[in-house]
């Protein structure tokens, strides 16, 4: 095999997060490496995070299997989301008793841009000293594009958290170091005061159930097309795609060099959407093969290898 790694150095090809972009090219690869045996994917130097492109030929559903010529981008944000977050204490100012207590606030959340963002959510308190205590999260969700959403929560303060002025922290970001947008506010603890003690940083309200990262809404596609089967080549069995813009009568047929019908995979109406289909080859011959569809007025033809 032949193939390229290129880090790109983020101070000239900066992204929202500061991190750098990796490219993998690849020129030459063998129908093995690509199909039964590869495995390409990048992770972290303490090994504990990572991106799989594909592991012993097992490729994603939404992956482009591998090809000569093929490169591959792993990259974060070229721009940070347009978030905002803002935080709203109630009964301010805040004073919280030496034996503890608890404050309301509220927390707003914006996405907006008119794309979806999947993001982390977190709240901290700085103490006095100047470091951060974890209150809330962080929790995944998924901003749709033009979204406003709030809720109301409540932060108990112990008894034992040090005497001071604090401020309470909320952040949208990917927890812990990416920050895309933040708001604050302060509050204190008293030395005197009297009332139940409280044990522990217990953050209570309503439920962020609603906003957790979910499988986006299926995209329509804008045009008809026909994708390319994989693997190619293949033995057995392939799989072929295909996108319609809107419901169609769709015909995918497969022929040989002869122009003979050797398989029908569809014949029937299909939803718009991205479709699969998976041809079984096992009693055809090694050898050149066409598959064609015909959708409403779009028509197309794509070759396929199969070898045994």
């Amino acid at each position: 095999e032949t193939f390229q790694v290129i880090l790109l150095d983020p101070a000239y090809y900066t992204t929202a997060t500061g991190d750098g972009r990796i490219i993998f090219q690849y020129k030459d690869m063998s129908t093995t490496a690509i199909n039964s045996e590869g495995t390409v994917g990048i992770e972290n130097h303490t090994q504990t995070d990572g991106l799989q492109y594909f592991f012993d030929g097992a490729y994603d559903v939404h992956t482009h299997h591998l090809e000569n010529e093929f490169a591959i981008l792993f990259s974060t944000p070229l721009e940070a989301p347009e978030l905002e977050v803002t935080l709203t204490p109630y009964g301010a100012p805040i004073q919280i008793p030496a034996t503890g207590g608890s404050f309301d606030y509220n927390i707003e959340v914006a996405n907006n841009g008119t794309s979806p963002t999947v993001c982390d959510i977190w709240c901290d308190a700085t103490l006095p000293s100047g470091s951060h205590y974890l209150t809330l999260g962080p929790v995944n969700l998924t901003l749709p594009g033009g979204f406003l959403g709030d809720r109301d929560r409540t932060q108990a303060v112990p008894a034992a958290a040090p005497a001071g002025n604090y401020t309470y922290n909320a952040y949208l970001g990917n927890y812990p170091s990416v920050i895309f947008a933040q708001d604050s506010f302060p509050f204190e603890k008293l030395t005197t005061g009297q009332g139940a003690s409280v044990t522990e940083w217990a953050n209570t309200g309503e439920s962020f159930d609603d906003w957790f990262t979910s499988v986006p809404e299926t995209v329509i596609p804008g045009e008809y097309s026909l994708g390319q089967n994989y693997p190619n080549p293949f033995n057995p069995t392939t799989t072929i795609s295909f996108a319609l813009p809107e419901a169609s009568h769709v015909k995918l047929t497969v022929f040989d060099l002869q122009g003979r019908v050797v398989s029908e995979l569809v014949n029937g109406t299909r939803d718009a959407g991205v479709h699969e289909v998976t041809l079984d080859a096992g009693d055809l011959s090694s050898g050149l093969y066409f598959y064609r569809i015909n959708a409403g007025d779009f028509s197309s033809v794509r070759k396929m290898v199969l070898v045994k």
